[in-house]
């Protein structure tokens, strides 16, 4: 199921299924997070996590700091290969970003039995004041 979440104007495009979310990851997202990161993120995570349980009956199990550091990973990976694209115009950058934002257009958010990479994510959430300290500010573009 397709949700639409309107937060301080932006409308976030998120897919709800069993075990998963699957965020859409672009301007939007981006210029949501561009202030306020930790509070509009937690935002978007509790209105995400009320409509799976409404939706499965079921809580999401993905710790909110788990699924917040996930996010702000693939935000901030793809923010970083267009800053490198604009940066060193080459064709290994190219291809580079390319690979990096393809794979970043989607933010796939699963529980821990269908999503190889979450005790990863797990595993940095424990440092998510650190890594909210080390982001660099995004610049809107709007």
């Amino acid at each position: 199921m397709v949700r639409l979440y309107e937060i301080e104007g932006y409308k976030i495009e998120v897919s709800l299924r069993k075990q998963i979310i699957h965020i859409t990851n672009n301007s939007v997202l981006m210029a949501l997070l561009s202030t306020d990161i930790d509070e509009r993120t937690a935002c978007l995570v509790k209105l995400i996590k009320t409509d799976y349980f409404a939706l499965t009956g079921k809580e999401l199990r993905i710790s909110d700091n788990s699924l917040i550091v996930e996010i702000w990973g693939h935000v901030y990976a793809g923010y970083f290969m267009l800053a490198m694209k604009k940066l060193f115009r080459t064709q290994l950058t190219d291809y580079l970003a390319k690979i990096v934002l393809k794979r970043c257009e989607i933010i796939d958010c699963g529980e821990k039995e269908i999503d190889r990479n979450r005790r990863i994510w797990d595993m940095f959430a424990l440092g998510k004041n650190l890594i909210k300290k080390l982001l660099p500010r995004i610049r809107r573009s709007d």
